[in-house]
């Protein structure tokens, strides 16, 4: 089972469906809106915590399986 990991949305732009996160302790990781694992009448915004499984690619880390909290 891969390791999850937390970290923080710096970023995210609504109209286009994907953002960033940033970790503690890595790199920080693209994701799409549709890695989040959500509430639909929920809004991402910035500055909240999320958990989510990282897949390294040739162009960065994406962020799979989100949980906001």
């Amino acid at each position: 089972m891969p390791n999850r990991v937390t970290g923080t949305i710096i970023w995210f732009n609504e109209t286009e469906g994907f953002g960033i996160i940033e970790q503690e302790l890595g790199p920080d990781a693209m994701f799409t809106d549709e890695a989040l694992r959500y509430n639909p009448s929920e809004r991402v915004h910035e500055g909240q915590l999320v958990e989510f499984t990282q897949v390294g690619q040739p162009t960065g880390l994406r962020a799979e399986d989100l949980i906001c909290f």
